[in-house]
This record gives C-alpha cells, sequence and structure tokens, in this order.
C-alpha cells in the first residue's frame, strides 16, 4: 500500500473489477485514437478476465480521493516482472499517478529481489514512449505481431544490492 496526499495506491479485489475494466477500456481507446489504430486486444478484455488476472497475477489500482483511476497487472516468473494493462483514466493522466504507480511497482519488485521488469508499449505514442524512457526502461526490441509497432521495454531494478 502507498498512500502519496490524494493518490492512494492498493492491491486491487474482486470489488474492483468493474472499475479495473472501465479504466482499461477509457485508457486503451485512447491509445489507440493516438497511434492510429482501431482496436487492440485490452479492448476485447471482459471482467472475468479482469477476474481472472486478479487471481493469477499482482493487480494494483490507484485512488485519486477515494475513486480508482488508474490500474498496473504484475506478473513474475523467476527473477523477472513483466507489466501489462497499465492504465491512467485520460482525465486523470498528467497529474503524477503513473509515476507513483510505476515506482510503486518497482519498489515492489525490487523488494522482492525482482531483477527485471518489462513491459510493451506503442513507440509510435511519444509521450509513452517518452515517459518510459524518463523512467530509465531501454526499448530492447520492436514487435508488429499485434498489428502496430510495440516496443519491449526493459529496465534492470535489482543488481544484488
Amino acid at each position: 500500500m502507498h498512500s502519496n496526499g490524494k493518490i492512494h495506491i492498493r492491491l486491487a479485489n474482486e470489488s474492483d473489477v468493474k472499475n479495473i475494466a472501465d479504466i482499461v477500456k477509457q485508457s486503451f481507446t485512447q491509445y489507440c485514437n493516438m497511434i492510429g489504430i482501431d482496436a487492440i486486444e485490452a479492448l476485447l478484455e471482459t471482467e472475468q478476465d479482469v477476474l481472472k488476472d486478479l487471481r493469477q497475477k499482482s493487480v494494483y489500482v490507484a485512488c485519486w480521493e477515494k475513486n480508482p483511476v488508474g490500474s498496473i497487472r504484475i506478473a513474475i516468473k523467476s527473477d523477472k516482472a513483466s507489466v501489462s494493462r497499465f492504465a491512467i483514466k485520460p482525465e486523470y493522466q498528467g497529474l503524477g499517478i503513473g509515476s507513483d504507480m510505476l515506482s510503486f511497482a518497482e519498489k515492489t519488485l525490487e523488494a522482492l529481489k525482482i531483477e527485471t521488469i518489462e513491459l510493451y508499449s506503442a513507440t509510435e505514442n511519444c509521450r509513452l514512449k517518452n515517459f518510459y524512457l524518463s523512467k530509465g526502461y531501454q526499448v530492447v526490441s520492436i514487435d508488429n505481431s499485434k498489428g502496430y509497432r510495440r516496443g519491449l521495454f526493459r529496465k534492470h531494478i535489482y543488481l544484488n544490492k
């Protein structure tokens, strides 16, 4: 759990499923519009899919004055974590919520001695690309299998400190 003034980040629970699905739909609709594509897998996600991830991954929500406005999912395999469905409601973007959520995820993973964190993001979305680069991520490969250019962003977060 993390709290920073109006922002409170916590582990999601089943009562958050509808809100998480809504956050993802809003955020990824904007994502598609920004890179000029019609649809993305995230937009097809159902509440049942969110519930499944809730049971199989670490899912966190960011609340702004108690209202869920962001979510992030983390899957851990060995010494590597994969982030997916990292989303902030469009009207709450630019307020530092994404930075707080990413920092929270990194600190949580570092405490677990996870060495590397990875995520995919559209390389044509300059705002997101620059966000991840400014947080110390590097583009290690480019993938076109989803119908658009997306980069695999990687950051080493725990180096046997």
